[in-house]
C-alpha cells in the first residue's frame, strides 16, 4: 500500500513502463507490476529453485524475462534501461558494503532519468542490532542507517528519497526488518 500511495500521490504512471525486479523469488512483484500495466518486467534471483519456477511460470507470458544471478552481474550484461527498479526484501541480504554500494550504483546506471528505485527494509538498528545471523552463524542480513543510504544515493545520482515507515509489522513477535519502504528518484 505504501508503494501504491506514493505512485498515486506523485502521479506516476505505470502503464507501458519497464521494471527490473531484484530478488524475484516466487514472482509476487512481477505480478504486482504487470497488474499495474508494466509492458516489460525483468526479474533476477540468485536461487536456482526460484529461477526454475519463474522461468516455467512465465514461459508463455509476453513481456517477462527471468535471469539467474545477482543484480550487479545481471545488470552489467544488460543494455536496457528501466523506469522502476524494485528491490523488496533484498538489499539487506547484500552483507558486503562494497557489493551493496556497487549494486546501488549499477541500479542508477540502468534507471531512466527520473526513474524510481524502490527498496524495502529497516533503515537503522532493529532490536539494537544491525546484523542478523543464520543458524550457521553467518551474517545473512545487514541493516544500514537512513544516513548511510542517503550518502550512497547521493553518490549514485539520486536527487530525492522518501522513507515510508510501516508500523503495522511492529506487532509481529519476530525480527522482520523488511517492511519500511524507501523510494529514491534518479536525477532527471
Amino acid at each position: 500500500m505504501l508503494i501504491l500511495r506514493h505512485l498515486f500521490n506523485e502521479s506516476i504512471q505505470t502503464e507501458g513502463i519497464s521494471v527490473f525486479d531484484i530478488g524475484s523469488g516466487s514472482g509476487h512483484w512481477i505480478e504486482f507490476w504487470k497488474k499495474l500495466g508494466a509492458a516489460a518486467v525483468t526479474g533476477v534471483d540468485i536461487s536456482d529453485a526460484s529461477v526454475d519456477y519463474l522461468t516455467s511460470l512465465y514461459s508463455s507470458r509476453e513481456g517477462i524475462d527471468i535471469h539467474h544471478g545477482n543484480a550487479v552481474d545481471v545488470l552489467s550484461q544488460l543494455s536496457q534501461r528501466f523506469r522502476i527498479i524494485n528491490a523488496i526484501g533484498v538489499m539487506f541480504h547484500i552483507v558486503d558494503d562494497d557489493e551493496w554500494s556497487r549494486t546501488i550504483s549499477m541500479v542508477s546506471d540502468h534507471l531512466d532519468a527520473g526513474g524510481l528505485f524502490i527498496v524495502s527494509g529497516h533503515f537503522g538498528w532493529f532490536n539494537k542490532i544491525n546484523v542478523q545471523f543464520d543458524k550457521t552463524h553467518h551474517v545473512n542480513k545487514r541493516l544500514r542507517s537512513k544516513r548511510f543510504w542517503i550518502k550512497q544515493l547521493r553518490a549514485s545520482n539520486f536527487k530525492t528519497w522518501d522513507v515510508y515507515p510501516n508500523s503495522a509489522y511492529l506487532h509481529i513477535h519476530d525480527t522482520l526488518p523488511e517492511n519500511n519502504i524507501l523510494i529514491a528518484r534518479k536525477r532527471g
